[in-house]
């Protein structure tokens, strides 16, 4: 048996510590089977960055033509594209390799390890014993359980970045990063891309309003089939048929291509490892459970990287090797401070995110407010031809920055920002608000998301108590955004005033009963609210100022409560909008009711909607006519008590992302 100051299983992050410690001249051994560097320079962010990156080019020379530019990508050498980033790759690794063989204290064992006891670990012919052992094993790409997989010639991530040619038809399962940016590599590159994955959106680890919006640009990019579970695979010819179902396995499907991808997730390599042996715990999942100091359950052994299985990041992995070099090799108790964890995915779009997503505080039942900005509305993205996507940010009421999210150009880079100021700053939205940006640069799009006063987005009122914010989705299409909110209603408490593109904009306002635009305040009243939606100039110009339609509160009592059982057809000037519907409408309105105990009912001179006890009509959504600003229509909506659904007329612009409502529920 040979004894060591300190064995490292594995060569990524975890050479970190073994750096360190053969500086102190430490005796250390490296256990690693495969090549030096870990994951990430391998077989993850280096070569899919230096791909991802040759393929953001292409695309960029592609639209040059927006630009009064004539040029054309006139051919493509994908093979010594590919080879350049593996050759790359691997001279790096072997780099690694020569430090470690010529240092005097390190020793490399470049066979599997596995645990025999504790601390002491069997490569190969050896068996080793570290007085300190550091687990950095990593993980590898998780194939689902789909029957007829082992039978087919299929790709991981592994096998995708040194491929020498671009399939001709690529079908992805899966709906995370790995997905979306091998999507985007291929796909620039000439393959047909067929992504299936079982969520609703891709990303769906993302913000809400984030996982939507990357989904529809990449819905007209590919063939992207959301809410499938790969079901069965098998040999199609030269290539493969995938089989697929929805969740509740009402809907079927079955995608043909030459190449299969597996990128559903990463698993751990603890099972490899057989760490039961040497008394170090895992959690149900399979990875490493650690405490704050990054301590296993077996005495001086300590783990960091993929296989603690906190954020599966390199620059997490790298953060967590700082902790376990102060705690394992200084003798200190320094506790991980996973504090402003940034992410961000490499695709086209890019997207980046620190901090909550939104769904993350309705689950938690936390006040917040939301501010947001589209690049579109900024200089630079006016230079840049006005680019999709936004920042989000999310703000506790004392202004502690809860969480921000990017969608578009450079979010990879637009995210330090919010970073610094969430982890050396004060940790508000003033350490943003109050720093001098340079004009026309496009950081001002985050410096604006977080300025919680521009003219163009809602600052949201905070409840002082339990709230539920609205799911949001498309009914229909044609910009209209839902709002579901379950629970009785005790108090509304909100403004939403959304940017228009100079179509409609909206404003709710508890009780107002006129479209005077300027009435400001505490409105009195009973049970309604007010839906006012009008056709604007170009410009979009409010007539007072937003700040007018702050604080506004009004205590509603539910008339009734009624199931929700029948849907709504509502005719506006020759528009139709099919979807629920709960109370009133302006007189001259014609509503149909539909559905078991419902009956057609036109609305009566005093806008009541005729309603009979067994049944709730759902709420229609009504988008005005649009030919000047001086077309408007109102909808008056009764509270029921125990749901009410809202719609909300916009152009081209996702209330989910810049406008709430908030309701107070009892």
């Amino acid at each position: 048996m040979q004894d060591f100051d300190l064995v490292v299983v594995g060569s990524g992050s975890g050479l970190d510590v073994a750096s360190v410690a053969a500086r102190r001249g430490m005796d250390v051994a490296v256990v690693e089977d495969g090549p030096l560097g870990g994951t990430c320079l391998n077989r993850g962010c280096i070569p899919s960055k230096m791909l991802v990156h040759r393929a953001d080019v292409k695309r960029t020379v592609e639209s040059a033509d927006a630009f009064g530019i004539d040029a054309a990508v006139a051919d493509v050498d994908f093979a010594g594209m590919a080879e350049e980033v593996s050759a790359h790759v691997d001279r790096d690794s072997e780099s690694i390799r020569r430090g470690i063989e010529t240092s005097e204290n390190h020793t490399l064992f470049d066979d599997t390890g596995e645990f025999v006891d504790e601390r002491t670990l069997a490569v190969g012919d050896a068996t080793i014993r570290g007085e300190r052992v550091v687990v950095a094993a990593g993980t590898r790409p998780r194939i689902p359980d789909v029957d007829g997989i082992d039978g087919v010639d299929y790709w991981t991530s592994t096998e995708a970045l040194r491929a020498d040619q671009p399939p001709e038809h690529l079908v992805i399962v899966g709906g995370g990063y790995v997905a979306a940016e091998l999507a985007h590599y291929f796909g620039t590159f000439g393959s047909d891309v067929t992504i299936v994955g079982r969520r609703d959106v891709l990303l769906p680890s993302e913000d809400p309003a984030v996982a939507r919006h990357f989904t529809e640009r990449y819905d007209e990019r590919f063939d992207v089939r959301t809410g499938f579970e790969a079901t069965a695979v098998r040999e199609d010819g030269d290539g493969v048929a995938l089989d697929a179902a929805t969740t509740d396995g009402r809907e079927e499907t079955t995608v043909h291509g030459d190449q299969l991808l597996v990128a559903a997730g990463r698993e751990p390599n603890t099972d490899r490892l057989g760490v039961e042996n040497a008394g170090i715990e895992t959690t149900e999942a399979g990875y490493v459970a650690t405490n704050r100091y990054l301590e296993t359950s077996a005495e001086n052994v300590w783990a960091l990287g993929d296989v603690v299985g906190r954020y599966l990041f390199k620059h997490a992995a790298n953060h967590e090797a700082s902790t376990v070099i102060a705690n394992a090799l200084r003798g200190d108790r320094e506790a991980i401070d996973y504090t402003a964890m940034p992410h961000a995915v490499f695709a086209d779009p890019q997207v980046a995110g620190v901090g909550h997503t939104e769904a993350d505080l309705r689950a938690e039942s936390r006040d917040y407010r939301v501010g947001g900005y589209e690049f579109s509305d900024t200089a630079m993205g006016t230079a840049m031809g006005d680019p999709p996507g936004f920042v989000k940010v999310l703000v506790a009421p004392d202004g502690e920055i809860l969480g921000t999210h990017v969608v578009g150009p450079h979010a990879s880079q637009l995210i330090h920002e919010v970073c610094v100021a969430m982890r050396a700053g004060s940790g508000t939205v003033a350490d943003i608000r109050d720093t001098i940006h340079v004009h026309p640069a496009l950081n001002e799009v985050v410096a604006r998301a977080s300025a919680g006063d521009s003219a163009t987005r809602t600052s949201v009122p905070v409840a002082d108590r339990h709230v539920l914010d609205g799911d949001v989705e498309v009914v229909d299409g044609g910009g209209m955004w839902l709002f579901s909110i379950q629970g009785r209603v005790s108090r509304v408490e909100c403004v939403v005033i959304m940017e228009c593109s100079g179509l409609v904009d909206a404003v709710y306002v508890p009780n107002k009963r006129t479209i005077d635009r300027s009435t400001p305040g505490y409105v009195n009243g009973s049970t309604r609210l007010w839906l006012i939606s009008r056709a604007v100039d170009d410009t979009c110009e409010l007539t007072a100022p937003i700040d007018q339609y702050r604080g506004i509160r009004e205590s509603v009592e539910p008339e009734r409560a009624c199931p929700v059982r029948s849907r709504v057809r509502c005719s506006v000037n020759g528009i139709h909008k099919t979807s629920p519907f709960n109370g009133r409408v302006s007189s001259g309105e014609n509503v149909h009711t539909s559905g078991t105990g419902c009956r057609d009912a036109p609305a009566t001179t005093d806008g009541n909607v005729a309603v009979n006890d067994e049944c709730d009509v759902p709420l229609c959504c009504i988008q005005p006519e649009v030919v000047g600003p001086t077309h408007a229509k109102t909808v008056e909506i009764v509270c029921p008590g125990i749901k009410f659904t809202i719609c909300i007329g916009t152009a081209e612009r996702m209330v989910a992302d810049y406008g709430r409502i908030r309701v107070v529920v009892a």
